[in-house]
């Protein structure tokens, strides 16, 4: 089991919405999906660059990098659409309480 931290109340993010947190030091991307919780990296791989600075809004389950245009899922990481070749890194999420905890898989 990945080693889960506290990263914001479950109450601070509904659904559609998307947030920017830490796990580990790294920049994740925290996304409410009709109001289960998943988190994916927050670094673009096509340009190194961040998807999301603070909060935004998601389009269904997909989140657009606002650099270059290229699409996620933020369920699976997956890419829909290019031009990054690469999936984003998946972390695992979990609700205690009113608590989202997220760790690496």
């Amino acid at each position: 089991m990945a080693d889960l931290e506290k990263v914001i109340k479950v109450g601070d993010l509904q659904p559609g919405e998307m947030v920017r947190v830490e796990v580990r030091l790294n920049p994740v991307l925290l996304g409410n999906v009709n109001g289960e919780f998943f988190a994916v990296g927050n670094t673009c791989p096509h340009a190194e660059l961040p998807i999301v600075d603070d909060k935004g809004t998601l389009d269904g389950n997909e989140v657009q990098c606002p650099y270059h245009g290229s699409v996620f899922d933020v369920t699976t990481g997956a890419v829909s659409q290019g031009p990054a070749a690469f999936a984003l890194q998946k972390y695992s999420v979990r609700v205690e309480g009113d608590d989202i905890l997220v760790g690496q898989e």
